[in-house]
């Protein structure tokens, strides 16, 4: 055994160690993607189903009806969307240069989900794209991690809060929403 292996797992140590907190930061933006978008391509799917196989909505008074076929194209759209935002998760959690450009594509189109999104969304573009997160996604960096695989993300109080306002926000959106169609 060379006297070099014991420096060069520590000199590994090290840096793993010094980048923990944005590892563990994309990591968590992956596990969210991926509970959002495997949720959301569920629900699309059958809205998607639902618009193919029965009557579009009522348009507004005075207005005419679109074809079936605008509700069936905005729907794949949506299925596309979410489908990349699941995608984009699982490639984040594996820390593939890949998942970073699915990220970045999906968190730039959600700026557009003003205004909450906007701010959400651009906390994770900040994550993506700093200059640590180069580092993260490089090959040099996967190689550290599986060096030291004793060593574990930590999860930032940050992520924490952030990933627990937006659950909030969608359970309370989806409480809303069945209230109303309830109370109808």
């Amino acid at each position: 055994m060379s006297p070099h292996v014991g420096f060069m797992q520590m000199d590994a140590t090290s840096v793993r160690q010094a980048n923990l907190r944005q590892e563990s930061n994309i990591k968590m933006l992956g596990a969210w993607d991926i509970v959002v978008g495997g949720l959301t391509t569920v629900i699309v799917f059958f809205v998607t189903v639902g618009f193919i196989l029965g009557d579009p909505p009522p348009p507004p008074p005075g207005q005419p009806q679109p074809p079936k076929a605008f509700f069936v194209g905005i729907s794949f759209l949506y299925l596309l969307l979410c489908t990349l935002q699941l995608v984009a998760g699982i490639g984040l959690r594996m820390l593939q240069g890949w998942g970073r450009i699915a990220g970045n594509i999906v968190h730039t189109i959600c700026l557009l989900n003003f205004p909450c999104g906007t701010f959400f969304n651009a906390f994770f573009l900040a994550f993506l794209n700093n200059q640590n997160a180069s580092f993260i996604f490089s090959p040099e960096y996967r190689h550290i991690v599986a060096k030291t695989p004793h060593i574990k993300p930590l999860v930032s109080v940050v992520v924490i809060v952030m990933v627990s306002l937006l659950l909030f926000l969608i359970f309370a959106g989806v409480a809303l929403a069945v209230a109303a169609a309830i109370f109808a």
